[in-house]
């Protein structure tokens, strides 16, 4: 019988070594519509562990180092956002606040219309 509650024992603890990485996930949503961010940097702190979320704003990590207790979340033209992880949540929605900065003018330059020179190499008779 000592056997037998050694041998269960045993077994439950290396059930959580069984278990595998652990995956968070979750949603990269901007502060000020709440729209998806899709592209948004999702990395593991500490690591060149990382992500990017999905047209839906939508993300799945798999934290590679154990201990790892935090993630940080960027995008461009929003503040970077680092959030510390619970050990019970494993889905997170994150909203990211805009970095206008010192940006007064933005300027596009588009120049499809003008037309295209080539020229021809070699010689002619």
């Amino acid at each position: 019988m000592r056997n037998v509650l050694l041998y269960c024992f045993v077994l439950l603890c290396s059930l959580h070594v069984l278990a595998g990485p652990r995956k968070i996930k979750g949603v990269v949503l901007a502060k000020g519509d709440g729209l998806p961010l899709p592209g948004a940097a999702v990395l593991e702190k500490g690591t060149e562990n990382g992500v990017g979320s999905n047209v839906n704003g939508v993300f799945e990590l798999k934290l590679q180092n154990k201990k790892s207790d935090s993630i940080v979340f960027a995008y461009i033209g929003f503040h970077t956002q680092e959030i510390k992880l619970e050990k019970e949540k494993d889905f997170y929605t994150i909203t990211l606040e805009e970095d206008l900065g010192d940006v007064e003018e933005v300027i596009i330059i588009h120049n499809l219309d003008s037309p295209i020179r080539k020229r021809r190499a070699g010689c002619t008779n």
